[in-house]
């Protein structure tokens, strides 16, 4: 009998840890997603000053290039210069191959679902998305369509000469499996 409680003691006691290391890690996650975008935010505001780009931290391998405004709720976020894997890891991040605003391209940003662009699963055709550029100039889109592609299959274009704003992140919003290959793509148009 003995025996027999001592090892439901231990399986408790080994789900109960499992859980509290499964809740630390999502604090992690979130904490090093608000910190860093404290310091993003730092980076940009001597960008605007100086109209250089700065990294938020001295060893970053990225820079602040852009701030994005959601009206309908009322938040500023911060985009890194590419979006690498590292980089998405601390915020949005501007695709390499696509364009910056004024640039009458395509502009492409992406972030994880489940921090920066956890906003856009509430966001609906019509809302708006301001962004702003390091000259501080103020760039507005209007959402038109959305669409949940397979990257297996599908391949998001980048087209010069028609300016719009395309945000990427991975689908669905709630899984509890990170990593599929699906992503959730919300299309914009210039105003």
């Amino acid at each position: 009998m003995k025996k027999s409680n001592k090892i439901k003691k231990l399986i408790l006691f080994s789900l109960i840890i499992t859980a509290f290391g499964f809740l630390f890690n999502s604090f992690y996650i979130q904490g090093k997603a608000f910190l860093a975008q404290v310091l993003i935010q730092n980076a940009w505001e001597k960008t605007i000053e100086t109209k250089v780009l700065y990294k938020p931290w001295p060893w970053a391998d990225t820079k602040t290039v852009l701030k994005m405004y959601v009206p309908k709720f009322q938040e500023s976020i911060y985009i890194l210069e590419n979006d690498s894997g590292e980089s998405l890891a601390f915020g949005p991040g501007h695709s390499k191959g696509s364009f910056m605003p004024g640039q009458n391209g395509t502009i492409m940003l992406s972030a994880h679902r489940d921090t920066h662009f956890e906003f856009l699963k509430d966001m609906n055709i019509n809302d708006e998305i301001i962004l702003y550029d390091i000259a501080n100039q103020e760039y507005r889109y209007k959402i038109t369509h959305t669409k949940i592609i397979d990257t297996k299959t599908d391949k998001l274009g980048i087209y010069m000469g028609n300016e719009e704003l395309v945000l990427v992140t991975c689908w669905p919003f709630d899984t509890l499996i990170a990593g599929g290959s699906e992503r959730y793509v919300v299309y914009t148009q210039k105003l």
